[in-house]
């Protein structure tokens, strides 16, 4: 945020719109003197709509509070939207570089589904083959070895437990 206040600041040419019961409590918060000086649009407030007015964005104001707040303020939603983007890639990245743990949890809403009821466990909600051409996904172990009453599904231990012959 402090760069691309620094950024917008330095073009000079970024404004935004405050009303001036903003301007004058940022003035007032701060100790500054007198805004009417800055802004004389203020002065003829009256009813209660408000006067809204430009302000310039400038985080190296040393006289105007406002142009501080503005220079924090314009940046603000592209931040927003950039903080999303990177942590939806981060997610992504996370369940790419850790398949063993992408399993893991997918076999965990297996578990879950079958217990709630669903009609077709682990491919319900959000999954590739309902938006991609990815193959439908079939709980690994699931047609192999018997289910051990808990939902335990496909490993080797459940297997022998469950038919001690093998």
């Amino acid at each position: 945020m402090a760069i691309s206040a620094l950024i917008v600041s330095s073009l000079g040419e970024y404004r935004n719109v405050w009303p001036c019961e903003m301007i004058e409590w940022t003035w007032k918060y701060y100790g500054a003197v007198n805004y009417l000086d800055s802004y004389p649009q203020c002065a003829n407030q009256s009813g209660s709509n408000g006067i809204f007015v430009p302000v310039l964005a400038n985080v190296m104001s040393e006289n105007d509070p406002a142009e501080i707040g503005t220079s924090i303020q314009i940046p603000f939603g592209a931040a927003l939207w950039l903080s999303i983007v990177i942590h939806m890639i981060g997610v992504e990245m996370y369940l790419n570089l850790t398949p063993r743990e992408a399993t893991r949890l997918r076999m965990e809403s297996f578990k879950r589904q079958r217990a709630a009821g669903y009609e077709n466990p682990g491919s319900e909600g959000l999954v590739p083959e309902k938006f991609g051409d990815a193959d439908p996904w079939v709980c690994p172990g699931r047609w192999d070895y018997p289910d051990d009453g808990v939902g335990n599904y496909g490993s080797l231990e459940t297997a022998q437990r469950m038919n001690p012959a093998h």
